[in-house]
């Protein structure tokens, strides 16, 4: 059984299952943490983690991507709004070409 997230997760889930359908969502990773989640959106080939940190703007997130099957390392940034967060994954939906990129900080 999956264990009950933070208000700030289930609201950045149910927008994704708002943008890309209710059964989109694949878990990934471990899901106990009730501050973070690891998931997979279907046709998207990427995993997606997501952390609520304190010190972080309400519903604000720690996001890192990575490929799937994992290799590589794609994006990471710190203090996303869920509106970014949806961006992101519009940007994955499409060609790896316009994929975000690391940018070193």
């Amino acid at each position: 059984m999956l264990s009950k997230k933070t208000e700030d997760i289930e609201h950045l889930l149910g927008g994704v299952r708002e943008a890309y359908g209710t059964h989109s969502i694949e878990p990934y990773g471990d899901w106990d943490d009730p501050r973070s989640v690891g998931f997979r959106i279907r046709a998207i080939p990427a995993t997606f983690s997501v952390i609520v940190e304190d010190g972080l703007p309400e519903r604000h997130y720690n996001v890192q991507i990575e490929s799937y099957p994992p290799q590589d390392y794609l994006y990471h940034d710190r203090a996303i709004s869920l509106w970014r967060f949806l961006e992101l994954l519009g940007l994955m939906s499409g060609p790896r070409e316009n994929w975000p990129k690391m940018t070193p900080r």
